[in-house]
């Protein structure tokens, strides 16, 4: 199996109501790197709660090991013993996107998108995913993209390359992205 067959894409429930955020409250979530928690809001703004993202991404993270657990591939058998996690805020304006890349300093890797770009032409801010890349090359793998919705989450391993695909409306996308870094080189 390869490692685009260990991609999983889902919307997560406990965040879903985060479309309905107040764009302003999200901009100061991401300039002030006050990332660690997210309000929950209803429908008329009030917020009902916050939601710990450690809590969301590592119970994210079981979820994904308990699916692929059974299969024999070192990226499974090697798994980290300790979960240690490394976040950070993505803000992308019109045009914007990230060239083809990997997470050599990660195990797994995910995203959580807090605000998308509206549905566009050429799937215009959407996520990529390819064996095709600086790293490694496999000229007859195809390529998966992902074009996400707010509240979605997409896991996948960080030697997996992946690039954002850039979109031409005048909005913003942004997301939360995380490691799962090993502790130590031994794990590895």
């Amino acid at each position: 199996m390869t490692p685009l067959h260990k991609l999983i894409t889902h919307t997560i429930e406990d965040i879903h109501e985060v479309i309905n955020i107040n764009d302003t409250i999200l901009l100061d979530l991401c300039l002030d790197h006050k990332i660690e928690q997210i309000p929950l809001v209803n429908k008329d703004n009030t917020i009902l709660g916050l939601i710990t993202l450690k809590d969301i991404i590592l119970s994210e993270i079981d979820v994904y090991y308990e699916k692929f657990q059974n299969e024999k591939c070192s990226f499974i058998e090697k798994w980290p013993a300790e979960k240690q996690i490394k976040g950070w805020h993505i803000m992308l304006k019109e045009h914007g996107y990230h060239h083809l890349h990997i997470h050599s300093d990660g195990w797994l890797s995910g995203v959580i998108y807090l605000k998308v770009v509206p549905p566009l032409k050429k799937n215009e801010g959407a996520i990529e995913f390819s064996l095709n890349g600086k790293y490694y090359h496999d000229a007859a793998s195809t390529t998966v993209v992902h074009l996400p919705k707010a509240g979605d989450i997409v896991i996948f391993p960080s030697s997996l390359h992946h690039r954002t695909i850039p979109f031409s409306a005048d909005t913003d996308r942004i997301s939360i992205a995380f490691d799962l870094v090993p502790n130590s080189k031994k794990e590895l």
